[in-house]
């Protein structure tokens, strides 16, 4: 039986939904607006310079390719995972939903350390480590058997630490992306990232209901938890595994990758 109902559920994100509205409205900063040309390109040529930009950068290219991993196989865990809960776990909707929700208190923690952590161990460690102890936590979670009051408390660790490595990778890599791309392309970077990424989530959700039925509910969540971990390995492999304490200088939109 859930803790609230479907109203008071529907009521409560709404009022969250208010106070994110009202907390963005109290932002003061003005943010300049470029001037814009006579004749704005078209759409398919700002698509194809966004594309070629964030291909020709070896930063934003990984950033890219990392995203694009991580979402694929998150898709995929994710899927497993709220069927292995409950029928391998035999935990309630309820712990499922709780379990989910230490993500939030997590997160909110990950972005009060994103503010010290580079300053102080450099961005290329916070990004690598932050990704693999985040990504890493899941398969904490294929080795669980036993009771719901044991499997519960390691559910709700897991999802904690995943909230706080996530969340640095988050807002560590939108701060490198925002240093090395100039102000007219950081748009186009932007979609260009998030739609490469997001578009594989459909493909990881089909792979992750393929193995939980050719493999069963256990092989397949490890498997797919450990395909997280190729995020936080192509950055290691990168050179935005060597930047340091300081942001690197954006690049010219028609010089080489580096």
């Amino acid at each position: 039986m859930s803790l609230l109902s479907a109203p008071i559920a529907a009521a409560s994100s709404a009022l969250f939904f208010a106070l994110s509205f009202l907390s963005i409205r109290r932002i003061r900063r003005t943010e300049p607006i470029p001037e814009r040309s006579e004749r704005p390109p078209r759409i398919w040529r700002r698509i194809h310079e966004g594309l070629r930009f964030v291909a020709g950068d070896t930063s934003l290219r990984t950033v890219c390719l990392a995203s694009a991993a991580f979402q694929f196989f998150f898709a995929a865990t994710m899927t497993v995972y709220l069927l292995f809960l409950p029928r391998e776990l035999h935990v309630s909707a309820t712990a499922v939903g709780l379990s989910l929700a230490a993500t939030g208190p997590g997160a909110l923690l990950g972005s009060m350390l994103a503010a010290r952590l580079p300053g102080r161990f450099g961005y290329g460690a916070v990004l690598v480590s932050a990704a693999a102890l985040g990504d890493g936590a899941y398969l904490c979670v294929a080795a669980l058997h036993g009771s719901p009051a044991l499997t519960i408390p390691v559910l709700l660790a897991v999802n904690f630490v995943f909230g706080i490595g996530g969340q640095l990778v988050n807002v560590t890599v939108m701060a490198v992306r925002q240093a090395v791309t100039p102000d007219g392309m950081q748009a186009r970077a932007a979609a260009t990232i998030t739609f490469v990424g997001m578009g594989l989530t459909p493909l990881g959700s089909l792979l992750g209901g393929f193995l939980a039925e050719e493999w069963g509910l256990r092989t397949s969540f490890l498997v797919t938890a450990a395909g997280m971990l190729l995020s936080p390995v192509l950055m290691a492999l990168s050179p935005l595994a060597r930047l340091g304490r300081a942001l690197p200088a954006a690049v010219e939109c028609g010089s080489k990758a580096r």
